[in-house]
């Protein structure tokens, strides 16, 4: 039988990756200001090392907490068996905040008519959320 490893390694590896990344367009973003001062650029890439380095930044920091994955380590199929978790279930809301959000952007392009049906919808997915987990969701 094979001993288990004594540190978590929760996503680790995912961790790693976009830690990487995040490095990466940093240094990327501070080559870039040196040469060229322009400014819309480098917030640009200022932002993309952010989007690395935040969620590597999570991971890490729940690797070091959490308890490790099965996959991660050497386990057995019989260990992953058993009920995997619980899913919410199916739900409108998403679509509805995901299009409000899009009339939303799109309407500060061609007009405030189009950022109002925006703005109703994002409003009206939100006010459904909070009733459908009030009540437990769709069965």
């Amino acid at each position: 039988m094979s001993e288990k490893p004594t540190r978590a390694y929760f996503m680790k590896d995912e961790a790693y990756v976009f830690a990487v990344v995040g490095i990466f367009f940093s240094i990327i973003c501070v080559a870039y200001w040196f040469w060229s001062k322009e400014q819309s650029g480098t917030v640009m890439l200022f932002l993309a090392g952010c989007l690395g380095l935040l969620p590597g930044g999570y991971l890490l920091f729940w690797s070091l907490k959490a308890k490790p994955r099965l996959e991660d380590q050497d386990a057995n199929i019989e260990e992953g068996a058993g009920v995997v978790d619980v899913f919410p279930g199916s739900s409108i809301w998403p679509v509805v905040t995901g299009l409000g959000a899009s009339f939303l952007c799109v309407g500060l392009i061609f007009g405030l008519w189009v950022t109002l049906v925006g703005g109703f919808l994002v409003a009206s997915a939100f006010i459904g959320f909070i009733a459908e987990s009030r009540r437990g969701g769709v069965h």
